[in-house]
This record gives C-alpha cells, structure tokens and sequence, in this order.
C-alpha cells in the first residue's frame, strides 16, 4: 500500500466527487451523492453539480448522505433543495452574558432548486455544521431522515475575519449555539426512520431508495 500525500479535506473533496452516481431501481433513477464535508467550496460546487446532473437526467429522487467526515456546511449547501430561504433556520448564540441576537438567512430565491422527492441519511459521525442541515431537512418534513442520531457535537466557537485583507482570524468561543432556538450540542438529531449502517454501510441507502420508490407509488426492493 502505498500512501498519498494529500490534505484530509482535499481528499474528502476528491471523496465526495467520486461518491456521486445514479441507482436504478425497478423502473425509477435516483441520484446519490455523499457530502462528506462543507469546509471549501469545492464540496458546494460539486453538491450543486450533482443536483443540476440528476434534474437534467430527470431522476425520480435523491439521496444526500451525510455520514462521517466533517462539518462546515451551512445555509447555501440547503439552497439546492428549496425554493426559497424564507423556512430557514435562524440561528442564535448563548455566552455567559445571555443570548445574543438571532441572526436569519439574507432572502434568496433558488430557482434551479430541487423539489422532488429527497432523503438524507445520518449517523453518529454527522457532526458540526452538516447537522444543522439534517435540523432543517427534519423542521419542514423537506427529507425522511434515516440512520441513526447525529453527534450532537455542535457548538465548539464562532471564527470571525477581523478583515479581509488580514492574515489571522479571530476566534470567540461561545457557550452554546442554538437553531431556531433548538439545542442540538450533546443532543444531535434524530432520524426519521432509525437504521444502522451495515457491515458496508449500505442499509441506510437501501431503505432511502425503498422509501423513495414508495413516495412516488411503487412497491419494489431496491438494492445496490
């Protein structure tokens, strides 16, 4: 075996890339695409490319997991999957002076958004950032969450540019931080539909695609 000199997150961004693909299922297509982190723009760009590929295809449905890896995504890693931001979460800090101001998404219309049928897949290794989406996918019913619950490992600080054209960051450490008022440190998100990942972590995927196929009126077994 030999060893690739590579950053973690390059090669979670080369991860994410080759993960993306089409499973048929009976008659229907569902995309697939493993997010496996949302901390450089690459794993957004190829989020955005994947769900513009599965509706130029015009898939059936798709499945966003969201297993392991790191966190880092935030409100425009959701905007693929809405209409709009005007059900986005808001979120708001809890330091040891009290909460500070809730803080909501700037308005933005999505109009390439994907609006069929979506399942998102969790795990104990769905962390950070990629929780707060699983939060908003579980709020509106926009997703059937499976797997099992997130890490609840949350809240670790807030990193502010004290400008752009510095070279540091300045970083303030915050008690708690809530979603829509919503604890999720040391509490995690629950799914839907609680399935563990299998020896090869398949079964999680499998009954996303079930679940999908049903949604749209067809009773078959899916496998990959």
């Amino acid at each position: 075996v030999i060893p690739i000199l590579q950053s973690f997150h390059r090669a979670l961004a080369s991860a994410t890339l080759a993960s993306e693909r089409v499973i048929s299922c009976g008659e229907q297509r569902f995309g697939y695409l493993h997010l496996w982190s949302g901390t450089h723009p690459l794993f957004l760009e190829t989020l955005k490319e994947s769900i513009a590929s599965a509706r130029d295809k015009g898939l059936d449905g798709f499945v966003l997991d969201l297993r392991d890896g790191s966190g880092g995504a935030w409100w425009p890693y959701l905007d693929p999957f809405y209409a709009d931001r005007s059900d986005f979460f808001e979120y708001s800090t809890r330091g040891t002076e009290g909460m500070s101001e809730t803080v909501a998404a700037e308005p933005q219309t999505n109009q390439d958004a994907w609006l069929k049928p979506l399942a998102v897949i969790i795990n104990s290794g769905t962390r950070s950032g990629k929780e707060s989406l699983a939060f908003q996918f579980k709020k509106g019913n926009r997703a059937t969450l499976f797997g099992t619950k997130t890490a609840g490992a949350f809240t670790s600080g807030r990193g502010v540019f004290a400008d752009r054209d510095a070279d540091y960051l300045l970083y303030l450490s915050v008690q708690e931080l809530l979603l829509d008022g919503s604890v999720i440190e040391g509490v995690g998100v629950t799914p839907d539909v609680s399935v563990e990942d299998g020896p090869e972590g398949e079964l999680p995927i499998i009954a996303a695609l079930n679940h999908l196929g049903l949604g749209s009126g067809h009773e078959q077994q899916c496998s990959i």
